[in-house]
C-alpha cells in the first residue's frame, strides 16, 4: 500500500539522470504533496542493476557502491566476505 507510506511518511527523493528536475518536482507534488525532501548527490552513472547482477553472480561490487553499502550487504549475507 504505497499511499499508506506517503501518508505516514516524508520522502526522499535523489534526482537521477534522465529526468529533469522540473518534471521530478511535479509528479512529488502529484504524489506526496509537500511531503518530499530532496536529496543532492552526485550522480554515479553505474545502475543498480548492474550492482545486483554482479551479487547474483558472486562477482565482488568494490569501487561500484560506497564501503558502507558493501559492508551492509555483507552484514545482511548478501556479499560474500572477501
Amino acid at each position: 500500500r504505497p499511499e499508506r507510506i506517503v501518508e505516514l511518511a516524508r520522502l526522499a527523493v535523489v534526482p537521477r539522470g534522465g529526468h529533469g528536475r522540473e518534471e521530478l518536482e511535479a509528479a512529488a507534488e502529484e504524489i506526496a504533496p509537500g511531503r518530499v525532501d530532496w536529496v543532492l548527490a552526485p550522480e554515479i552513472g553505474i545502475p543498480s542493476s548492474q550492482v545486483r547482477r554482479r551479487i547474483a553472480t558472486g562477482r565482488p561490487i568494490r569501487y561500484l557502491v560506497p564501503p558502507a553499502v558493501e559492508d551492509e550487504l555483507r552484514r545482511m549475507g548478501l556479499v560474500p566476505s572477501p
